[in-house]
């Protein structure tokens, strides 16, 4: 997640762009009026969240530090003094490592206050993310959160222009529709703050993703692969879940902060291993463990969220969520259906299979949670073995 983008992916790459319709409380003639609701509680969970820390100007320079380009300016710093260092003289050699020796207490001391102001920093800007309550880390504010996604977006519009569907196409009034139902099901201080954006993109690709700023783009790959609408109604809420939740907030948040971290290794190894292949071996396996234990444990724990609230939100919306792992389970099946102990360790996202385990452990509560909804009674159609009858709605 490199150079992090603002896209939450749920399966492969974006490559194409789609057509545009906003989805907003704000009525216009393209746009959806949802009607005021007062928010209602996920059964003990509810979309309030405590009081945000309000970002210090720090944060957005955390976040630039992360950029590709700042690392290569770091790494050519390190090189620059291990250069310079070659280049001193005997006596010059000399004088300073004594100073180093000698101002050696001095520099712990330096480097034990700065891992402690850090943490404080740490500390001092945790919040409580919306429905589930999670403590994480965040050092964006919204408006700050909305540029970094305008520039995206502009980006993104320029690179997809000629894949997308027309509003008045089925498959774009079929997604169009389920995200309406859902929203309305589910206005909350965090859904009505979003203008929520459709694109639906013709592309083979089986892919979905959502920008911060609440477009979500599904493309007809995915599509071609849904039985029912209840499967997208799924999937759909997962990309919504993203955005409600500030995922893309979060993931640059701890990724600015870590960062600082991570410059000062790699600076280290470019100025203290004698050769430059040595050096970018270093840092090559400097970047694999950070992956291993910082950045993709942390993916997999946001889209697992994802997961569950957007099951949570499609119940709310009285969609069949039971379908829903039934999608997984085809797409484990279409991966091989094997094992994946060793993968998911370098995946940002969780196996299929591990989805639906996780899927199905929750459906009790979203099968109670839809039914507090008076939703329409559900009839029996799966049995424990994932064989489904065959129900196309799409």
């Amino acid at each position: 997640m490199a150079c992090l983008l603002l896209t939450r992916k749920l399966y492969g790459q974006p490559v194409v762009r789609s057509f545009t319709q906003y989805i907003s409380n704000v009525s216009v003639k393209t746009r959806l009026s949802l009607p005021t609701r007062k928010p209602q509680q996920l059964v003990t969970r509810t979309f309030q969240t405590t009081s945000k820390v309000h970002a210090a100007p720090l944060g957005p320079l955390l976040v630039k530090l992360s950029s590709p380009l700042y690392r290569f300016g770091f790494l050519y710093l390190g090189r620059r003094l291990r250069q310079y260092w070659n280049n001193l003289p005997p006596d010059k050699r000399a004088k300073y490592t004594k100073i180093f020796s000698n101002s050696r207490n001095a520099i712990f001391g330096g480097v034990f206050a700065f891992g402690g102001l850090s943490g404080l920093y740490y500390i001092s800007h945790l919040e409580e993310a919306p429905v589930t309550h999670r403590k994480r880390f965040m050092i964006l504010n919204h408006s700050q959160l909305e540029k970094v996604a305008a520039f995206e977006w502009q980006k993104m519009d320029e690179m997809l222009e000629r894949k997308k569907l027309p509003p008045h196409h089925p498959l774009f009034k079929k997604v169009y529709k389920i995200v309406k139902r859902i929203l309305i099901a589910n206005q909350s201080r965090e859904v009505n703050g979003i203008k929520w954006e459709v694109n639906v993109v013709d592309s083979d690709e089986v892919n979905a993703f959502v920008l911060a700023n609440g477009q979500i783009f599904v493309f007809t790959g995915i599509l071609n692969e849904m039985e029912n609408e209840n499967e997208l109604a799924g999937v759909l809420g997962h990309e919504i879940a993203h955005a409600i939740m500030g995922h893309s907030a979060e993931l640059l948040s701890l990724a600015g902060f870590f960062n600082v971290f991570s410059l000062a290794i790699l600076t280290t190894l470019w100025a203290v291993i004698p050769t430059d292949i040595g050096a970018f071996a270093a840092s090559l396996l400097q970047n694999t463990i950070e992956d291993l234990i910082i950045n993709l444990p942390y993916s997999r724990k946001i889209e697992q969220e994802a997961d569950e609230v957007g099951l949570l939100l499609a119940a709310r919306a009285c969609y069949d969520v039971r379908y829903v792992p039934r999608f997984w389970h085809r797409m484990h099946l279409k991966d091989g259906g094997g094992s994946d102990a060793i993968m998911k360790w370098f995946s940002t996202h969780p196996t299929n299979a591990s989805r639906v385990k996780q899927i199905d452990e929750l459906m009790p509560e979203a099968l109670e949670l839809r039914s507090s909804f008076q939703c329409p009674q559900l009839q029996e159609f799966y049995d424990a073995s994932h064989r489904f009858r065959q129900v196309r709605l799409i």
